[in-house]
């Protein structure tokens, strides 16, 4: 009896041994299942070359709205004026005489630089004013230049027209009939000959 029971227990673990190793394979198994069924989504390994190019797409993308300011604002920008085209003054004889208004007009009919010297006779600035400006007309020497002696007491159009407030003020015009600039202290002669021969150039500088 006891190598009847013997034999049945040795029969049982037996058993136990070879169910045990596979039915523990298989609970492993069904673990190892449950884990890939509920755990995170699996997700692509970039390598670094990936890593770089993407990086290097990224850095053009910022660049390209930088790169587009620079042409948007020079649209906004208004264009440059064009440089001022220098005119070849036609020699001859410059003119000083006594203001009228047809001389004036014909003056300006034939764009003429044009310079108005308002003198009075209560001017005790204007002889000597006026001797200068005579001397500078006659070495300009330029036939589209002439200058008129105006009177300050009687032509109140024109004063009003450029402005003019004292005797003794000499107003520049140029050739398309705009004054330039005016200027009522006394000016030497090297002055209004180079005023007169740039506006005769077509170049204007206050």
């Amino acid at each position: 009896m006891k190598k009847v029971l013997a034999l049945l227990l040795a029969c049982a673990v037996i058993m136990g041994c070879i169910g045990g190793p596979e039915s523990g394979k298989e609970t492993s198994g069904s673990k190892e299942d449950a884990a890939s069924s509920d755990g995170p989504a699996s997700f692509k390994v970039v390598t670094d070359e990936e890593i770089a190019q993407m990086e290097a797409e990224k850095e053009k993308q910022q660049e390209a709205p930088k790169n587009t300011e620079p042409s948007e604002q020079a649209e906004k920008e208004p264009a440059s004026e064009p440089p001022q085209e220098e005119i070849t003054p036609e020699a001859g004889d410059s003119e000083f005489t006594a203001f009228s208004d047809s001389k004036f007009q014909d003056a300006l009919d034939n764009n003429k630089v044009i310079l108005l010297f308002f003198n009075s006779v209560d001017c005790e600035e204007c002889p000597a004013q006026q001797t200068i400006i005579e001397d500078a007309i006659e070495e300009v020497n330029l036939a589209d230049v002439i200058a008129f002696n105006v009177d300050f007491d009687l032509h109140e159009d024109v004063k009003e027209q450029y402005e003019v407030e004292v005797h003794n003020t000499k107003v520049f015009i140029t050739k398309e009939g705009e004054k330039d600039v005016s200027a009522f202290q006394e000016l030497d002669k090297e002055t209004i000959k180079q005023k007169l021969e740039l506006l005769a150039k077509g170049i204007t500088v206050s």
